[in-house]
């Protein structure tokens, strides 16, 4: 735990992702301590988790993975996300480590958050959000899951939360039965477009 620590508080550049794995060195999961909220977007070749802040979207903490990047990767990071579509902000993190008073720790991480002006004109929302129900276009919510641990209850999380079958007696069946099927919706997609992107990059003669 000491190296885990020593390593995210000497790391100049943290930051926190929402999305499928990304290809820099890993710290450790986090939380944000703000609530935002999270779309996802499916194309033929993309599987792709959005943040957004705004009034009126349904919002609740997310969980996400926190890298250490290098000031390069940021900068090519930032040309990759494109400035007109993202902004990059930082941001309060918790992390799964307690301090002497037993409070999770905070650190502060770089995270992208979707322009408005631009993701908006791809989103259908009104009252009915509120009582989870939406009329996406290229974007759909990422869903919401109940967990024991307050901090945790109601937060946005790309992977479902594996749930332990022995504590299982607060949970409905329904939820780990819902959790599941999440589970294997996320990576049939995920495999689904890494498969196509191969077979593209072998008739380009790419591989």
């Amino acid at each position: 735990m000491k190296d885990i620590l020593d390593r995210i508080s000497v790391s100049a550049n943290r930051l926190l992702d929402f999305g499928p794995t990304l290809n820099y060195s890993e710290l450790c999961p986090g939380l944000t301590r703000e609530k935002i909220t999270l779309w996802q977007r499916v194309t033929e070749t993309e599987f792709e988790i959005l943040a957004l802040q705004g009034k009126n979207m349904p919002a609740a903490k997310a969980q996400g993975m926190l890298y250490d990047l290098s000031d390069k990767e940021v900068l090519s990071l930032d040309r990759e996300r494109q400035p007109e579509l993202y902004l990059r902000k930082r941001i309060p993190v918790y992390i799964p480590f307690q301090d002497e008073a037993g409070n999770f720790m905070t650190v502060y991480a770089w995270v992208y958050v979707g322009t408005k002006k631009f993701w908006e004109q791809y989103i259908e929302y009104d009252k009915g959000f509120i009582l989870g129900k939406h009329r996406g276009r290229e974007l759909s919510l990422v869903e919401r899951y109940p967990d024991p641990d307050p901090l945790l209850h109601n937060s946005y999380r790309f992977y479902p939360p594996s749930i332990d079958t022995t504590i299982t007696g607060t949970i409905p069946q329904r939820i780990i039965k819902h959790v599941a099927y999440r589970n294997r919706t996320v990576m049939r997609e995920i495999n689904r477009i890494r498969m196509k992107i191969g077979i593209k990059r072998f008739l380009n003669g790419d591989l």
